[in-house]
């Protein structure tokens, strides 16, 4: 415990190799289209979370915290608890909480590790790897980018014949299917080093959605495994239909996995 890493504050050293591209560290809104859509949008990310907990010291770690019960300390680095309240969902203690600085259900909101590195894999492009061992539910980054109504992602999906980076995260309720909060987020111009990641049919990662302050979460990556020193990072984009692929719409997957689907995932915005 008391060789801890803690940190209290956003830190994000990172930066593009292309000087086109605009770096955020945290998400930020779309430009105003002047729609009730972008208004509803507007309300939700200005929003903030009221519930808070009381908790002292590090008792944060505990299920009886409102929001805790998320990580845990190993190897003296906080990773994801397996054993966690929920398996999807995460709420962060917050700045309307009374726990300290060094609350153990502060993570995500203090931005990337160390030791990620954009490297060039050629077919597939640009790529991120880590140059230290990762430890399975290590924190790595957020996937950060503009917040989009869901028809501004039509829209650019539509136009977009180069690399798509837009990112759709469906949240389904365990009792209807039809109450599903979507989030889009873009980083193709104005985004932070979790654009970097590729797609791969056996990924080393994982996204869980985080919630801080607002109600519209953080996309956050976790190692969903150990994971070596100069092992690409990889998530996977969603599953492969082979029913929908046609020649306008299939890409190829150079992933490498022994499993791969050989195209990419062909998900549309329902």
């Amino acid at each position: 415990m008391n060789n801890l890493e803690i940190r209290n504050e956003l830190v994000d050293n990172y930066e593009h190799i292309d000087s086109n591209l605009e770096y955020i560290i945290e998400n930020i809104l779309q430009s105003d289209d002047g729609s009730d859509e972008y208004k509803n949008l507007e309300l939700d990310f200005q929003s903030s979370i009221i519930k808070s907990c009381n908790c002292e010291l590090n008792s944060c770690e505990n299920d009886g915290c409102l929001h805790g019960g998320n990580y845990k300390i190993r190897n003296n680095q906080l990773v994801l608890r397996e054993d966690r309240k929920s398996k999807d969902l995460i709420y962060e203690c917050n700045e309307n909480c009374e726990c300290s600085n060094v609350c153990l259900n502060k993570l995500v909101q203090f931005g990337p590790i160390d030791g990620l590195e954009i490297q060039n894999f050629g077919t597939k492009g640009c790529g991120l790897i880590t140059t230290k061992k990762l430890l399975k539910g290590t924190f790595i980054c957020e996937y950060a980018g503009e917040i989009l109504t869901k028809s501004e992602a039509i829209r650019r999906d539509q136009s977009n014949n180069s690399m798509n980076y837009i990112l759709c995260l469906n949240e389904i309720s365990s009792e209807s299917n039809s109450n599903k909060i979507q989030t889009f987020i873009d980083p193709s111009m104005k985004g932070n080093i979790g654009r970097y990641l590729n797609h791969s049919c056996d990924p080393n990662c994982e996204i869980l959605s985080v919630r801080v302050d607002s109600i519209i979460p953080k996309i956050a990556i976790f190692a969903k495994r150990d994971i070596c020193e100069n092992e690409e990072l990889t998530f996977s984009y969603g599953t492969v239909d082979l029913n929908f692929i046609n020649e306008n719409n299939k890409k190829f997957c150079y992933c490498g996995a022994q499993n791969c689907k050989t195209y990419l995932p062909n998900l549309t915005f329902c």
